[in-house]
């Protein structure tokens, strides 16, 4: 064997190794986690917890649902205060009409 070849040879030797040490360094620990166990206090905690996230949750559709009908209710609001004076304006007219009108009363066939 020449100098050259067992340069090469172990070259090639000390590649290999660094990436069987990349490889190893690459692979997960472990496939299989544990999962912790919590203490009786925490796992209260934990559940606890998770029913405030719910009612938050609940709460916040229900804001939602009482804005949309405060938005309904302004809109029929703002519509029957229009009819309002829709209805102010016709009973004004209505008034003056009969003010400078006589007024004539229709029986049966007969206009008095």
């Amino acid at each position: 064997m020449h100098i050259g070849e067992v340069s090469e040879d172990l070259a090639t030797t000390r590649k290999l190794k660094a990436l069987q040490a990349v490889n190893d360094f690459m692979k997960p620990v472990s496939t299989h986690v544990a999962t912790p166990q919590l203490t009786p206090e925490l796992e209260e905690l934990r559940v606890t917890n998770a029913k405030l996230k719910g009612t938050i949750f609940r709460q916040q559709h229900q804001l939602t649902d009482l804005t949309s009908t405060f938005g309904r209710l302004q809109l029929t609001f703002k519509e029957l205060e229009g009819k309002a004076v829709h209805m102010e304006t016709t009973y004004g007219m209505y008034m003056k009409t009969k003010e400078t009108q006589p007024v004539r009363l229709r029986v049966g066939k007969l206009i008095v």
